[in-house]
């Protein structure tokens, strides 16, 4: 039985361009992990490749960004591939209010490919997402102020996984394909 300490390795790379009201980001991420072998008698690599490419158009009322993202991970003589197209758009119709809008879709071999994309929440929610498998994310925030000193988040998300029949497991899981989740918060300002 032999156990060694794992090394990592690895490199980020950020390009990006600007254009009047445009912005172009390429963001690249390549990672080697060491890990045991199954045996645990050696050290193997593990390989992970990251690409994330965005167009992003800002006006006065409109923000609009398109991204795709690609990972690739080699592990043990086994590769897994995903990607995602994703668009984000925020739209102030007047002072008081603002609209967002999110939608991916995402194709993965399994979970090890999964893309993670920061979905926006109502305010004191941090969700990073993860999506794995096939299938379709759409979500929208409507933010409204109310008086001078009260502030309401409502958010309405829906996923629907083309090749599955059911979501989680144990006591979490959902016996169906799809998932709705909806969120509201009210903030007071003394």
């Amino acid at each position: 039985f032999k156990t060694s300490a794992a090394a990592n390795l690895g490199v980020d790379y950020t390009l990006k361009y600007e254009l009047k009201e445009w912005a172009f980001l390429a963001k690249y991420n390549f990672r080697i992990r060491q890990r045991n072998n199954t045996e645990k008698t050696a050290i193997i690599n593990r390989y992970t490749n990251k690409l994330r490419i965005s167009a992003i158009k800002v006006s006065e009322k409109f923000n609009i960004t398109t991204s795709a993202d690609f990972t690739s991970l080699n592990f043990r003589d086994q590769s897994s591939i995903g990607y995602s197209v994703s668009e984000n758009i925020s739209f102030r119709p007047h002072k008081k209010t603002s609209i967002y809008v999110f939608a991916s879709y995402f194709n993965t071999d399994d979970s090890s490919s999964s893309i993670y994309i920061n979905e926006r929440n109502v305010p004191g929610i941090f969700s990073s997402t993860s999506f794995y498998g096939e299938g379709i994310r759409i979500s929208s925030i409507v933010k409204g102020t109310l008086t001078s000193n009260v502030i309401a988040n409502f958010k309405f998300g829906f996923t629907k996984y083309f090749n599955r029949k059911s979501i989680s497991s144990g006591l979490r899981m959902i016996d169906s394909s799809h998932q709705t989740d909806i969120d509201f918060s009210v903030k007071y300002k003394f």
